[in-house]
């Protein structure tokens, strides 16, 4: 537990980690007149409250390695950190739990996420297929070619 009878310093610029998230963040802009800063890590953006926040020793960061895309026909779909079914669901909804899903993703340092979106008429998996391809921070995905209904997504 870290020391509370001396303050801690916080400045721009600064990388910082956040209780409850994994990574490291930079403290772009603060405190506003909450006492939050800003903090960013890639192209995501987050406020944040000072007693959550807590400075990291500069560590030179190594290259980020991605969970490569499978080599085999089959996706390692055992075993992924995290996981959704959107069976049920409108398309609307899907995408909209889905996004929160890839967010925390993004957050937790998921590797790999399986998405569940069933076979039915196609209009869910249409459309989350649309929705991984422009998200920034996919690498790849690939439909589980033992089941078409399973979407894998790697970070």
């Amino acid at each position: 537990m870290p020391d509370e009878s001396s303050p801690k310093t916080l400045a721009i610029g600064m990388t910082v980690t956040v209780s409850g998230l994994n990574g490291a963040y930079e403290i772009s802009e603060g405190p506003d007149r909450k006492g939050q800063y800003l903090l960013i890590r890639g192209n995501l953006r987050l406020w944040a409250a000072a007693e959550r926040l807590e400075p990291t020793k500069p560590v030179k960061k190594p290259k980020k390695n991605a969970t490569p895309a499978p080599t085999s026909d089959a996706p390692p779909t055992e075993g992924a950190r995290l996981k959704i079914d959107l069976h049920g669901l409108t398309v609307a909804e899907a995408l909209e739990r889905l996004n929160r899903l890839l967010d925390r993703a993004v957050l937790e340092d998921a590797g790999l996420i399986e998405v569940i979106h069933g076979i039915g008429t196609g209009a869910i998996k249409t459309a989350v297929l649309a929705c991984l391809g422009s998200y920034p921070h996919v690498t790849s995905f690939t439909v589980d070619p033992k089941n078409a209904g399973t979407t894998c997504v790697y970070f």
